[in-house]
């Protein structure tokens, strides 16, 4: 190989490099930016939830009172029911 045809193979490397090299930069500024609009995009998720969380806390509360107190009404029935006497099973 004479010299003129190596300066070619290396002016073409060169080039080849300089592409590549604009090339992974954007691919690395892309993956950046598309971390970045991922981090957004789950801390607005979060964000909403606890939001409507703070807003609904009234009527969780209520809920979980009613609850409170349907259960307590069971339990105090089937105290009544086992306080009271048993009567003698009739034959049919």
């Amino acid at each position: 190989m004479d010299t003129e045809e190596i300066e070619k193979l290396l002016e073409a490397n060169l080039r080849v490099s300089k592409d590549n090299n604009r090339m992974l930069r954007k691919l690395h500024q892309a993956m950046i930016w598309g971390r970045a609009l991922n981090t957004f995009y789950w801390v607005i998720i979060i964000a909403s939830f606890l939001g409507l969380l703070y807003f609904l806390q009234p009527y969780i509360d209520k809920a979980r009172s009613v609850y409170l107190d349907i259960t307590s009404g069971i339990k105090k029935t089937e105290n009544a029911m086992e306080s009271l006497p048993r009567l003698p099973v009739l034959p049919r």
